[in-house]
């Protein structure tokens, strides 16, 4: 099991700047509003988005499933206690933006339109897309917070190859195991 569960991983992510909230996506509560209208245009937000790739250091949020003194982090954040989290180390390999056409998501917004940013980002484990928008907002001068997440990759398996529910016969489900097999074959031998 180790096997697919190493490796980069990709997510899809939407972000709306102008607003912050405890729990870093949009079912926290809003904890800040600042103005987004100083960002213009996505090459504003697109000429950040360097600083975030890498090897760099990213602060855990508080509504996480680490553990401090043997307490889970998102316990601690309902019982209204933060403490402190170090930074720890993790690598994001590509960040660009996205495409939000690319995925079925629900809303009536228009995602590709500020004030929302959709992020492509393939990272290491330990990775917090939620710290990652909220960085971003601060970067660019304002706040924000996730509002859509989509894993697209997990080690060599990505969203593209999953069989959607209509495909959940016996039969397919073989064929897509056999098909899990060589390419976890080729990964090993890379």
């Amino acid at each position: 099991m180790a096997n697919f569960l190493s490796g980069s991983k990709g997510y899809f992510a939407v972000g709306k700047l102008g607003t912050a909230t405890d729990t870093l996506d949009s079912t926290g509560n809003v904890t800040q509003i600042r103005s987004c209208d100083h960002i213009v245009s996505m090459d504003m937000i697109s000429s950040t988005l360097p600083q975030f790739t890498g090897q760099i250091l990213q602060t855990p949020p508080m509504y996480s499933a680490l553990k401090k003194d043997g307490q889970r982090l998102y316990d601690l954040a309902r019982a209204g206690v933060e403490v402190e989290r170090a930074q720890r180390p993790v690598t994001v390999y590509n960040l660009t933006l996205g495409n939000p056409s690319k995925y079925k998501l629900e809303g009536e917004d228009d995602l590709s339109k500020l004030p929302y940013i959709c992020l492509e980002v393939e990272c290491s484990g330990g990775f917090y897309v939620r710290t990652l928008i909220d960085d971003l907002g601060v970067a660019l001068g304002t706040a924000a917070h996730m509002t859509h997440l989509v894993r697209t990759k997990q080690g060599p398996f990505y969203i593209e190859n999953c069989l959607p529910p209509s495909k959940w016969t016996f039969d397919d489900i073989q064929n897509q195991i056999k098909g899990c097999n060589d390419i976890m074959k080729v990964e090993i031998l890379l």
